[in-house]
């Protein structure tokens, strides 16, 4: 059985923070962008448009919290703090 060292283990979580960060700056704008078009052409009615586009809203601002959340994590390892 193979044991890692600390620093292998380090590394390879800081890897996979980066790897979430880079997801959380990437996908929401993804589908943020073509929303507008999408729902035009859905044929739903406002009140459905509206709700989607907020809970849209509500998960652009998560995202940003997770990104904000994973360099703090970051950060810690850094730090000490």
């Amino acid at each position: 059985m193979k044991i890692e060292s600390k620093n292998v283990i380090k590394d390879k979580l800081i890897k996979k923070i980066d790897m979430a960060i880079l997801t959380e700056e990437d996908s929401l704008p993804i589908y943020a962008k073509h929303i507008n078009n999408t729902l035009f052409w859905s044929g739903l009615n406002d009140e459905v448009q509206i709700k989607i586009k907020d809970t849209l809203n509500k998960l652009k601002k998560e995202s940003q919290n997770h990104k904000v959340f994973l360099t703090q994590i970051k950060r810690i390892d850094s730090t000490g703090y």
